[in-house]
């Protein structure tokens, strides 16, 4: 099953799909990685992604861009991206698609992020979670087209905990764009007595001209790889995160996955796909399943049952450890597990370094969770083993798959309950600004049976001018029967998984009752 992640910007999307051997960023229709975010309605038909952006300079009136920025403020929803993208998937990986991850800026409120899984229930997609886009790409800041992102993030032993966020919703690329725009629209009145500003198309183009500019100037000097690589018990790959999306890059047999395996012959090493195709035929010195091997101890009995299905030799070191024995060159070597891991990374760094067109010096290696810090410590010594230099192979930093990311919520929610007298109840601050969420909270309520939650926001740090810090009203009763006209309750909330606000139960506490039925409901 293919997990689906959405990145619906103010200009452009995106599309990810993590399945076997990787992650991949999907193809549109035009063989690129980003799909404007661009709806069209010409005379006969709808237009979206790039074909509604050829549109952009011939029908402007009729033709829908930067969508991003008015989720959520009245009017207009995400349905027809949502469903365009979809198709886009489905056609790509040649089946139905329904779970999907979405990327949501952090300051997005409670109503709009409901806007977002509203739109993507209506097409049929089926929404895991809303992820905070600086959560998403784990980065410390994220200039947008429309907005500035930025989070402090802790990385601690299988676990990313996210310690702060801050944004400016007002502040992104087109602000920059705008002022190469201005700067070019006032030469040209000067020299030429031409106001663009009253021609929606020469304005358009000439947009199209300043950050073609733009990229020209500084593209060229950023241009910047951060390599992934997972070293599996069969199989390795490799993943490049880099302008453009994140690619899975295919081996010389145009694969993702490529063989653990290194093959010792008569005259030279075989490595990857090459070293597999000697398993039959040269099997005392043909190396596989090393990462069964790293830090462990001969007389393992794990290691024991492992060996004993492997057809080259092995014996025990004089430290306890494994020694691999093959014959190479004419003459029997003794390798450790750890040299021939070293191989295979070098092998994936030329792999890399051919793909890439350019050295690589960093990168990042996947482990097991449960691997030990002598195990950890041999993939690093693995990595500084080179036998063409002194120097190490790359700078290595280790990833534990089995990774748990804490994110918190960006905004203070307060609470206030409503019993229809004009006596004042106290105000409840159940989530203030930084707290880890998901999470819940109990809170005590003492008035009539029938009342109504009042949720909102605390304060207006980092709203847009006319955003209301309403977030809805949930309803809680009346009981059937009637129990009494006055009770003492405690409410139990959620602050969910996407950030939304929900009333889980009410729990009647004075005569010590059951739970009451769940009768909270949303009506904002």
């Amino acid at each position: 099953m293919s997990v689906v992640g959405l990145d619906i910007g103010n200009e452009n999307c995106a599309i990810a799909v993590a399945k076997r051997g990787g992650v991949d960023v999907l193809l549109n229709d035009e063989s690129k990685r980003e799909t404007p975010a661009v709806v069209s309605f010409g005379e006969k038909q709808r237009f979206l992604g790039s074909a509604g952006a050829a549109f952009a300079s011939t029908n402007p009136k009729s033709t829908i861009s930067q969508i991003k920025r008015l989720i959520g403020n009245l009017y207009n929803d995400p349905r027809m991206l949502f469903a365009h993208l979809k198709k886009v998937i489905e056609k790509d990986i040649g089946s139905p698609v329904v779970d999907c991850v979405i990327g949501i800026p952090s300051y997005f409120t409670d109503f709009q992020r409901r806007e977002y899984l509203d739109a993507a229930y209506i097409v049929g997609l089926r929404p895991l979670k809303l992820m905070h886009d600086c959560t998403a790409i784990a980065l410390g800041y994220d200039i947008g087209h429309s907005d500035t992102q930025v989070t402090v993030v802790a990385f601690e032993k299988g676990k990313m905990t996210i310690l702060s966020h801050s944004f400016d919703q007002n502040l992104g690329g087109r602000d920059f764009d705008e002022v190469l725009f201005k700067h070019f629209s006032s030469k040209f009145k000067e020299q030429y007595s031409i106001d663009v500003f009253f021609d929606s198309r020469a304005s358009i183009r000439l947009r199209v001209v300043s950050l073609r500019i733009i990229i020209s100037a500084c593209f060229p000097k950023i241009i910047m790889s951060v390599v992934g690589l997972d070293i599996g018990n069969e199989n390795c790959a490799i993943a490049v995160a880099k302008r453009g999306g994140i690619d899975v890059l295919l081996n010389d047999e145009s694969k993702r996955e490529t063989p653990a395996v290194v093959s010792f012959g008569e005259k030279q090493r075989f490595l990857g796909s090459a070293g597999a195709a000697f398993t039959t035929t040269n099997p005392k010195s043909t190396i596989s399943q090393i990462k069964r091997m790293i830090g462990k101890l001969y007389n393992d009995p794990s290691v024991q049952e492992d060996l004993r299905l492997l057809p080259f030799d092995t014996s025990e070191s004089s430290h306890g450890g494994i020694l691999i024995h093959v014959k190479y060159l004419s003459k029997i070597w003794t390798f450790k597990p750890v040299d021939i891991l070293g191989m295979l990374f070098a092998h994936l760094k030329k792999v890399i370094e051919k793909n890439t067109g350019s050295p690589v010096i960093d990168c990042v290696i996947g482990i097991p969770s449960y691997f030990t810090d002598f195990q950890r410590r041999e993939y690093l010594n693995a990595i500084r083993t080179s036998e063409e230099s002194d120097k190490p192979l790359m700078v290595c930093h280790l990833y534990d798959f089995h990774f748990q990311v804490q994110d918190i919520f960006p905004f203070s929610i307060g609470l206030r309950f409503h019993d229809g007298e004009n006596k004042r109840h106290q105000e409840y601050n159940p989530f203030p600004k930084g707290i880890p969420f998901p999470c819940n909270k109990t809170l005590p309520y003492h008035g009539w049976i029938k009342c109504y939650c009042q949720f909102f926001y605390t304060n207006n740090t980092g709203f847009l001018v006319g955003v209301s810090l309403d977030i809805g009203y949930f309803m809680i009763g009346p009981s059937q029967p009637p129990i009494a006209e006055k009770v003492v309750l405690k409410v139990k909330m959620h602050l969910n998984i996407n950030g939304i606000v929900e009333i889980e139960s009410a729990l009647l506490v004075s005569n010590l009752l059951p739970k009451l039925p769940k009768y909270s409901t949303w009506i904002n």
